[in-house]
């Protein structure tokens, strides 16, 4: 069904939602998707008119999926270090920088009274990955990426560590951004950094134990 004819059937334009994806270039020329709310909870995204790759034409979808795509498209889009990689990420945030092994203990027991869970739930399984994500979900990625990013990595690293019966090391390959990782027999390193990195920067419901799980198997994989 062709745009105009959806909009037609009565979809309700909502300003507050294209003020996300609004973007204003160097040359002065605006950037300005369209956002109309549907029936049943849905949402339909179209491109500007000037757009080079696909003008005027639209997506549909879901409620949920949509808040959370125009917060995550609002977000990275007035971050600075968007571009930047995780190690970046991380390291511009870190307090502890290369010290972070050594800080685990303290770590743990400072996320624990930040988040409001009792020490002994955080004990190191994937299981207790569960009540992080949940937590980091309510507080927000910008919150966490402020407060706790090392306290994540670190928690996330030690979890992996010990299914892994591997231990911490540090590259220091780039001496100015020297960064924690795992290391583990037959697997590639293992990097903690970038299973929270991509959790506070993603649009799916954070979910730590999956992203945990998926690092694991790929560097399993890399080091056969």
């Amino acid at each position: 069904m062709q745009v105009s004819a959806i909009v037609a059937e009565g979809a309700q334009l909502r300003p507050e939602l294209m003020e996300c994806f609004r973007e204003v270039y160097r040359s002065g020329e605006i950037n300005q998707p369209l956002v109309y709310e549907l029936k049943d909870d849905r949402f339909l995204f179209v491109f500007d008119e000037n757009d080079l790759s696909i003008p005027g034409k639209g997506d549909i979808y879901s409620g949920d999926y949509f808040r959370r795509f125009a917060r995550w498209y609002e977000r990275n889009r007035d971050d600075e270090l968007r571009h930047v990689s995780s190690v970046a990420h991380w390291f511009h945030f870190s307090n502890v920088k290369a010290t972070l092994p050594s800080s685990i203990v303290r770590l743990t027991d400072e996320l624990a009274s930040a988040s409001n869970l009792p020490r002994d739930a955080l004990d190191f399984t994937y299981a207790s990955l569960d009540s992080l994500s949940r937590h980091v979900e309510q507080l927000g990625p910008d919150a966490a990426s402020e407060t706790m990013y090392d306290h994540l990595v670190g928690y996330v690293g030690e979890v992996i560590r010990v299914r892994t019966k591997g231990a911490w090391c540090i590259d220091a390959s780039n001496p100015s951004e020297p960064f924690p990782y795992i290391a583990a027999e037959r697997h590639a390193p293992i990097m903690p950094i970038n299973v929270v990195w991509g959790q506070l920067n993603g649009i799916d419901p954070v979910d730590f134990r999956r992203a945990a799980a998926q690092e694991v198997r790929s560097a399993r994989a890399k080091g056969l």
